[in-house]
């Protein structure tokens, strides 16, 4: 259920991606970028309270959203076909 909605958040983004045609660009940076995704995680896990003084429950609950989909390599992966054009149909 994770990796769905992780999908669901990253579609979204993927969509303004390619509204501005940046799709080619976004993709090819998050094939570079993706080994760091879990240091990406860690650093948004450890900023999360702090982040919460200052942005509340909601801003507590964004950055708990974004650490979890650095931490899943398999929406990572989706996210980068579907921007490349190599998007598979293997809903889970």
């Amino acid at each position: 259920m994770e990796t769905h909605d992780n999908r669901v958040t990253l579609g979204r983004w993927a969509d303004r991606i390619e509204a501005l045609g940046l799709q080619g660009i976004c993709g090819a940076l998050l094939d570079v970028a993706r080994p760091l995704a879990p240091i990406g995680a860690g650093v948004l896990w450890g900023a999360q309270p702090t982040l919460g003084l200052f942005f509340g429950h909601r801003g507590r609950d964004e950055v708990a959203r974004w650490a979890g989909v650095l931490e899943d390599p398999e929406t990572l992966a989706w996210l980068s076909e579907r921007l490349l054009g190599e998007e598979r149909d293997d809903c889970e």
